[in-house]
């Protein structure tokens, strides 16, 4: 998702407030299920992938906008909620955790099957810089109805976790057929993800040091008939702020290499692009990739406006008109660029 797609989803969120602003009076006088169903068909018309939710009693009610956890639409939601305007609701970007006391009463039924919270266990741990999950039922399934229990047990995570933390600090999600060794309930699971992702993954969201304070790894994938001979260099202090909801876009300088000047010269911009987005906090650079197959040189930072990191970028091209540059955006809260 480029960052003119992002301009354009703020453009939708703005009509669709423009729309609720005008129908809101009404819509407050109606019951909690024609508000939401109303809303509903009002938002389709402008960000069809969103879906409106109403939370709380009616004098501090809250809009909670959700994607359903596909990644993709995250910049639709967080438009929405950057962009409100409106006089008698709080506004919340994505489904937020169940309270904890509620968890092991949390369960729910699907065509004919019911699941509760209670009859799964989970075993957390820590791989490629997130959480990865092992679950298992504590009750017995038919065969036909493993794979539809699987699916229920993925819409309890979203609730359990909250939908940003779901999508963005779990990596993968496996079932085994018998309770692993220290398996959790799934309500001591939040506080799990929370330590590990805070003591173990080092990701305690705080902004990292100044550059000549940072961790940094270098490596080198040699040349194969499927991988390009790499040379990568990593800013690990900078993994403090992945999963950061203002650190979700990725904005990617690649530079064509064809003499030792524009190397030189690539290592200059590199330095620039960085200070540029280390202004105010509101970006850091990541990782710098040499491709020693293709004769190119891409580097990466990670921020939380695209339309801005973006004009840093330009900026920095622009300083160092000498060599042939190219910019490039990517929506990635889970930092897949960083973690490659």
């Amino acid at each position: 998702m480029s960052a003119t797609i992002h301009a354009d989803s703020r453009t939708r969120a703005q009509a669709f407030w423009q729309e609720w602003q005008a129908a809101e009076a009404r819509l407050a006088a109606q019951s909690p299920q024609i508000l939401v169903e109303e809303g509903n068909e009002l938002l389709r018309k402008h960000l069809d992938d969103v879906v409106l939710e109403l939370e709380g009693d009616a004098d501090k009610a809250t809009l909670i906008f959700s994607a359903n956890g596909i990644v993709a639409s995250f910049p639709h939601v967080q438009a929405l909620v950057d962009t409100a305007t409106t006089e008698r609701y709080a506004v919340s970007a994505f489904r937020q955790r169940l309270p904890r006391e509620l968890v092991d009463r949390f369960g729910f039924s699907m065509n004919g099957l019911e699941l509760n919270a209670a009859d799964v266990r989970v075993l957390p741990a820590t791989a490629d810089f997130r959480i990865d999950l092992v679950l298992a039922f504590t009750v017995p399934f038919a065969e036909s109805q493993r794979e539809q229990a699987q699916h229920m047990a993925f819409i309890m995570l979203d609730h359990i976790l909250g939908e940003w933390d779901f999508a963005v600090k779990i990596a993968a999600v496996d079932f085994a057929d018998t309770v692993p060794a220290n398996a959790i309930a799934l309500s001591d699971l939040p506080a799990v993800v929370d330590t590990l992702w805070r003591d173990e993954l080092a990701h305690s969201g705080l902004y990292p040091p100044p550059e000549d304070e940072c961790e940094f790894e270098m490596a080198q994938c040699e040349e194969s008939e499927q991988q390009d001979a790499l040379i990568f260099t990593r800013n690990r202090s900078a993994a403090s702020v992945l999963g950061r909801a203002d650190m979700g876009w990725c904005i990617i300088i690649d530079t064509e290499l064809d003499s030792q000047e524009d190397v030189d010269a690539a290592r200059e911009l590199e330095d620039a692009f960085f200070q540029r987005m280390a202004i105010g906090q509101q970006g850091v650079g990541v990782l710098s990739v040499v491709n020693l197959s293709r004769g190119v040189r891409s580097v990466y930072a990670y921020c939380g406006d695209a339309a801005w990191g973006e004009a840093q970028a330009q900026a920095s091209v622009a300083e160092f008109g000498q060599i042939n540059s190219h910019v490039r955006t990517d929506y990635d809260p889970t930092w897949g660029w960083y973690r490659f």
